[in-house]
């Protein structure tokens, strides 16, 4: 079983234009699964989404001008739905399915760029993680808004 993955930022998403139409591989049919960042959505966008995107969407809110992220099923990759869990309104999404009897959980994280509340993020994905069975596949993507180098 092989399940293409991508993450974006896609830095607001209010106008129907900008939604999808970043990477082609969100709509070419090749990525299974699409993390997204800084969505900038709220309760009442998710059924455009879904009408516009096809396939499941999962989402995050926080603001319609800042965070939000979203989780995007192809139209063609249909998973057994789990359970979904917002653990950090606007930052942080779990996604827990099964797929030809595999446990997979799909989690999206959007770090906050204070230093702070980054480690706040960081903590509850650390709890996330440690609470899955050693025997399930754990995909985490998402913005982490840390720089690999100083300085950057």
């Amino acid at each position: 079983m092989a399940v293409m993955i991508a993450s974006y930022n896609i830095n607001g998403s209010r106008k129907p234009l900008h939604r999808f139409n970043h990477p082609s591989t969100l709509r070419d049919g090749k990525c299974a699964v699409s993390f997204l960042q800084e969505t900038h959505t709220t309760p009442g966008d998710k059924s455009t989404w879904f009408l516009e995107w096809g396939g499941e969407v999962f989402m995050s809110h926080l603001s319609s001008i800042s965070s939000g992220v979203a989780i995007l099923l192809a139209p063609n990759f249909r998973p057994e739905i789990l359970k979904v869990q917002e653990l950090v309104p606007g930052r942080l999404l779990h996604l827990a399915e099964r797929l030809d009897g595999v446990p997979l959980h799909f989690v999206n994280a959007y770090a906050p760029r204070p230093a702070v509340l980054r480690a706040r993020l960081f903590r509850e994905v650390s709890t996330l993680l440690s609470s899955s069975d050693p025997g399930d596949c754990v995909i985490l993507g998402g913005d982490f808004n840390s720089a690999l180098e100083e300085g950057i």
